[in-house]
């Protein structure tokens, strides 16, 4: 039997335990190890991993020990026996508070330029997080796009032109080629930074060797002058010399690993003293599982890896992520190798999914290492790529359990605020905000647009000051028109709360203030009084009614202010901005309450909304302008029509067919607004 055995000093568990070696680039010999053991199936391949420290003598018979067994290939020596590594299932795990993780004025670097994942990962890192972005890449940055081939997209038509623009002497096929996958390329660079340019974040691309230290410390101090501190790392460069362990020279090594894995210690040099709240490496599962003709990737990414699980260490207030991804639908994947991963049974990730999944984990509380498959997706769809093995939860109308909230007082101490009939219940406004949360988890890069059909069935109220267990599901993104809508529902065990239809796309609708008539009448209150008239039950975090400026019989109308930040209302908030305002939502249902106590000497509760819309990501910080036009009345409920304005008048949000249901019983709740728990008994 022939034997090819490596040996590392990770620990005994690969570094996954702590503790990882000065050198962790040692364990690039398990990615070396895997691929010989593709390359020469005959070959007995084994990669043994032993405590840093220990005598000589007990680990030599404990690896001799090991090499009489049979066994997986990669086996860890620690004081309680034999350690494997296995791969299991995870869902995502959110649970990362995010307020002031990324402080306004905040810049993200990230090598690999500014095209294929690297620029999708940019583009979700400035909508969702606001950071502006520093892209480090190879190439130059394109100039304007010749005049020739402006309009052309064609494939054939650009190749055409290509030549002609040689004149007489006639170009090569593989001249042509070239130049036209250099003119794609330019394209893309200018589209990705036009359209990270459109989210209103700053942006600069650099072509820097990402393996010049020097040159790359003054690409990042002329950053941090123009576009604000570091506080985010992204690692996505790298290159491929594909060729077996018996042809690869050593050039074609150090090339590949240089920029995986001298590139990362260039950035790590060069952002030291930075204050770093996110590091993303871009591994490969070419790592975790090797690759014939990848020994150099393969070492290099699996190096990466345990520099990951040693940054983590150093850095404990850092989130740290290294992803062993699969395929990708682009990048460096080339047609031929599209062939092989099918023929392997291997699944593409789309650079889109995989990007809103990877924004996705940055506020989830995983593990610093990842291994991420493509997963076969149905028709016209473009959700996220599934982790190795994930079994979601899922309901009768094949939605899938999004994240869980544990909701109580303590964690929730706005509820504090939100308080009928002795019981503190959860507003319509955050039931909002969680049901878009639950839709942005699998597509976190695009931007919240609205919602369609929302649908109060049943409210979640802490009856004694109980907690809940609240779980949000959504279904699969449903493209139309450049946009997505995805059903969303909260449950707490088998009770619906409620649900609807979030919409999502990449860009705002505008639209224009209605034109009618201005609402009329008086209201008989005035400032703070619109909460101690028997009307309005909410607390001081909820008071938020500043004027209302007229109420009659076509509605009411006034200024109202705006959300604090999440952490005021939250102990945990899922992000440090919110996606709709809900102090502002839920101040236009309060005016209804007034409206309908005014006019009809009954108070109301939100139960359905036909449609909402929002025209910017986030309202003004200080006030909004809401005017509520009555549409319809019914016996026991009305419908309205809710518009949202700056102070200029301009159109923040728009929400049609809010109806809200009346009844006799609601004054008596409501005048019971402070919140009564049940005797301590010792």
């Amino acid at each position: 039997m022939q034997l090819l055995v490596g040996i590392s000093r990770l620990g005994g568990a690969f570094g996954l335990a702590g503790g990882v070696a000065a050198r962790p680039e040692a364990a690039g010999l398990a990615g070396m190890i895997k691929t010989a053991g593709k390359e020469w199936p005959g070959l007995c391949c084994r990669q043994i991993d032993i405590p840093a420290s220990g005598s000589d003598r007990d680990l030599a018979a404990a690896i001799a020990g090991e090499l009489l067994k049979t066994g997986p290939v990669e086996v860890g020596i620690t004081a309680q026996g034999s350690a494997a590594v296995r791969l299991r299932p995870l869902p995502v795990q959110p649970g990362i508070p995010t307020e002031n993780l990324f402080p306004p004025g905040s810049t993200a670097a990230i090598t690999g330029g500014a095209r294929g994942i690297t620029a999708e990962t940019a583009v979700g890192l400035a909508t969702s997080f606001g950071l502006n972005l520093l892209l480090l890449g190879r190439s130059p940055l394109p100039g304007p796009e010749p005049g020739w081939a402006s309009g052309l997209k064609d494939e054939a038509a650009i190749k055409r032109a290509i030549v002609e623009q040689h004149g007489g002497a006639r170009p090569t096929p593989g001249q042509v080629d070239r130049s036209y996958r250099d003119l794609l390329a330019a394209r893309e660079i200018r589209g990705n930074l036009e359209r990270i340019a459109a989210t209103g974040v700053k942006v600069r691309y650099e072509a820097v060797d990402v393996r010049d230290a020097g040159a790359l410390e003054g690409v990042l101090q002329r950053a941090r002058s123009e576009l604000g501190p570091v506080r985010a790392l992204i690692h996505g460069a790298g290159v491929l010399a594909d060729r077996l362990i018996v042809d690869k020279t050593l050039e074609q090594f150090r090339e590949v690993w240089s920029t995986k894995v001298g590139g990362m210690r260039a950035l790590l040099a060069g952002t030291a003293t930075d204050e770093l709240a996110l590091m993303i490496i871009f591994s490969s599962s070419t790592a975790r599982f090797g690759r014939k003709g990848q020994v150099d990737y393969a070492a290099a990414n699996e190096a990466l890896n345990k520099l990951a699980q040693q940054q983590q260490q150093e850095r404990p207030a850092c989130r740290v992520l290294s992803i062993n991804w699969g395929p990708w639908d682009g990048g460096m994947v080339t047609p031929g190798l599209k062939q092989l991963f099918a023929g392997e049974g291997m699944q593409l990730i789309p650079l889109s999914a995989g990007a809103r999944y990877l924004l996705q984990e940055i506020t989830a509380s995983g593990p610093v290492e990842q291994v991420i498959l493509g997963s076969p997706p149905p028709p016209e769809d473009r959700g996220p790529p599934a982790k190795r093995g994930r079994t979601p939860t899922q309901t009768g109308r094949g939605l899938q359990l999004a994240f869980e909230r544990r909701l109580d007082i303590e964690n929730t101490p706005v509820l504090r605020s939100h308080v009928m009939n002795g019981q503190a219940v959860l507003p319509a406004a955050l039931i909002i905000e969680w049901l878009a949360h639950g839709a942005m988890h699998s597509c976190p890069g695009l931007k919240f647009l609205g919602l369609d059909d929302l649908k109060i069935y049943k409210g979640v109220v802490l009856a004694d000051g109980a907690g809940a267990d609240l779980r949000i599901l959504a279904g699969e993104p449903q493209s139309s028109s450049g946009q997505y809508r995805i059903a969303v529902e909260l449950r707490s065990g088998d009770i619906l709360h409620a649900g609807a239809v979030i919409v999502l796309g990449s860009a705002y609708e505008s639209e224009i203030p209605v034109q009618e008539p201005p609402i009329e009448g008086s209201y008989p209150f005035r400032e703070r009084e619109y909460y101690g008239n028997g009307c309005l039950f909410h607390g001081r975090d909820l008071q938020a009614i500043l004027e209302v400026s007229a109420c009659g019989v076509a509605g009411i109308a006034g200024r109202v202010a705006t959300a604090p930040a999440p952490s005021r209302w939250l102990q945990q908030p899922i992000r440090s901005d919110w996606l709709a305002d809900p102090l502002m939502l839920d101040a236009a249902f309060q005016m209804l309450i007034l409206w309908t106590f005014h006019q009809r000497g009954t108070g109301c509760l939100p139960a359905t909304i036909h449609r909402y819309r929002q025209y910017c990501r986030r309202m003004p910080r200080d006030e909004v302008r809401v005017a509520a036009r009555i549409r319809h009345q019914a016996r026991h409920s009305v419908t309205a029509m809710i518009e949202f304005q700056d102070q200029a008048g301009g159109l923040l949000a728009r929400m049609v067919g809010y109806e809200c249901v009346g009844d006799a019983k609601l004054k008596e709740a409501f005048l019971k607004n402070r919140l009564v728990l049940p005797s301590q008994t010792p």
